[in-house]
């Protein structure tokens, strides 16, 4: 699999999660499915950049892919 493969695979993975992940937004309300400006706006990230990742479209560094995991209540975990 090349750099642009494993890219766009992870950008829709990303993607997937962010439809099927529950949260509790500020007002202390359970949801499911968080938007791309939600997942923005907890990760500290912008939307359009966070919309060129999911379409595979966006080279991310490690810290980027982080704060996308900690956002979405999860963690990166390298195996090498």
């Amino acid at each position: 699999m090349n750099i642009d493969e494993e890219r766009k695979r992870i950008g829709q993975r990303i993607a997937e999660i962010r439809a099927t992940v529950k949260w509790t937004d500020d007002n202390g309300l359970h949801r499911t499915g968080m938007s791309q400006g939600d997942l923005a706006a907890r990760s500290g990230l912008s939307q359009s950049h966070i919309s060129r990742i999911e379409a595979g479209r966006y080279s991310f560094r490690l810290g980027t892919l982080q704060q996308i995991a900690e956002a979405l209540g999860g963690y990166v975990d390298i195996v090498v």
